[in-house]
């Protein structure tokens, strides 16, 4: 079992990040208190997303769902109508002798190569591993196939219609593969979190310090940001135990919520 995120000064976990369990499944999303709360995810031991949605305390507060299509029938086709008149008895006439028949050689019989099939298309291919994925997962259940296949299909369309922050969706592609489901919902996270960290105009040397950490996972960046500026603000507030404050200070630098768990520690 692993978490793999940063925690709170209490050590908690807090914020964004990934809990994997003994079984490989995981909670991916925002942390409080040790639980799930807020936006996040959940995977199973194969990897396929089990739920997509609001969590509260640790339990499923609203789902992603996608409403299952019915499968249209195929109308019957009609059978045709016999249009051709009965054959009529024909008069036999006496039969004349034939001339005779020279001998050929006889041709050669060409045969027609069979056509080639016609290529399958890039998105029926992605169909394809989009509904061995769903078989694979749920096997005999056709309810749950249906609904992962139609959940992954509408998935799949939204993330190729995307054509803004490419890097991200690559990113995000690269991390999550034919789990269209959570290409999407990582995908959307990064683009409002690249938003909120470019627009953010205060504590240059605590951005830098974010970015250099964390790169291009922007969530993270966003996370660590604001976290370090929360203790920066709080630890210029005290004004008590000056010593304990500049031993935490050497310790930990200019890594504000250590030197904050630090003096919060040594505070008698």
């Amino acid at each position: 079992m692993a978490f793999t995120n940063e925690r709170n000064s209490e050590g908690k976990y807090d914020g964004q990040g990934t809990y994997t369990f003994a079984d490989g499944a995981t909670d991916t999303g925002e942390w409080k208190d040790n639980q799930p709360n807020g936006q996040g995810s959940e995977t199973d031991k194969l990897g396929a997303t089990t739920y997509i949605g609001l969590f509260k305390n640790g339990k499923h507060a609203v789902a992603t769902a996608v409403a299952l299509v019915p499968a249209t029938a195929t109308p019957a086709i009609a059978k045709p109508a016999n249009t051709m008149a009965a054959p009529t008895e024909a008069p036999v006439v006496a039969p004349t002798a034939a001339p005779p028949i020279e001998p050929t050689t006889a041709p050669t019989a060409v045969v027609a190569a069979a056509p080639a099939p016609a290529p399958q298309s890039g998105r029926d291919a992605v169909l394809a591993i989009l509904l061995a994925n769903a078989r694979t997962r749920w096997g005999d259940n056709g309810t749950m196939v249906q609904f992962s296949y139609n959940q992954q299909i509408q998935a799949y369309d939204w993330v190729v219609a995307q054509t803004d922050y490419p890097e991200i969706m690559v990113s995000s592609q690269t991390k999550w593969d034919t789990d269209y489901v959570m290409v999407k919902f990582n995908y959307t996270k990064e683009v409002e979190a690249y938003t909120w960290v470019n627009s953010q105009t205060e504590y240059a040397d605590i951005m830098s310090s974010a970015r250099n950490k964390w790169g291009t996972e922007y969530s993270m960046v966003k996370y660590s940001y604001t976290k370090e500026v929360e203790a920066f603000l709080w630890l210029n507030a005290q004004t008590g135990h000056p010593d304990i404050m500049q031993n935490a200070r050497n310790k930990w630098g200019t890594e504000y919520s250590m030197v904050k768990y630090e003096y919060q520690k040594q505070v008698p």
